[in-house]
């Protein structure tokens, strides 16, 4: 027995004379989510802070973390993971994530003052997205119908560009298109 002391036994782990490639490593748990969340590739971050769910408050910290990403992609759906959850706490994080990397609001409708017998309202979406319409009717009487997953034809839609305090859209409907570009007062939660 003792002339095997340097062989390996049945269960003994061996190290090669190679290189062992650690990439191939594959972590589960939360450490797993905590390493893809450290992948050069977008949609690897994006699966990570899906799975992150999983974790309670451990993977809810890491989704919060997430509204930091260098990558916007992963910044916005770190917020629409966010915002499925009711929670005062939650909402003052998003509320701060707004102000940081956006000037306007996503909570809610702008709405011009009336003319023509007309108000004009505008709703802007986290992704980019801006859709625009006018009526006769209140923020709540369009509430129902004015989101962009509405078959409208009569709904314009765009996508905006935040630049400084400065936005700018085109919206196309079946009315035509109409060119945005305003200031954004954020004091007063008006675009000018």
């Amino acid at each position: 027995m003792l002339d095997n002391v340097n062989q390996p036994g049945e269960y003994d782990v061996v190290l090669g004379n190679k290189e062992v490639n650690t990439f191939g490593a594959v972590l589960g748990g939360i450490q797993g989510v905590k390493h893809r969340l450290t992948s050069e590739v977008v949609e690897h971050r994006i699966a990570a802070l899906d799975e992150a769910f999983k974790y309670e408050h451990e993977g809810l910290n890491c989704i919060i973390k997430a509204l930091n990403d260098p990558d916007k992609l992963v910044r916005i759906h770190a917020y629409e993971l966010l915002e499925k959850i009711e929670a005062l706490e939650i909402n003052i994080i998003l509320d701060t994530f707004r102000q940081k990397y956006y000037l306007v609001h996503f909570d809610g409708v702008y709405q011009r003052e009336k003319y023509n017998g007309c108000y004009g309202y505008i709703r802007f979406y986290v992704d980019g997205t801006v859709i625009t319409v006018g009526s006769t009717g209140s923020p709540e009487q369009i509430s129902n119908w004015f989101n962009k997953e509405s078959e409208n034809q009569y709904l314009g839609r765009g996508t905006y560009i935040v630049d400084d305090n400065t936005i700018k859209f085109s919206s196309n409907s079946a009315c035509g298109v109409i060119d945005y570009l305003g200031e954004i007062d954020v004091d007063k939660k008006a675009i000018f």
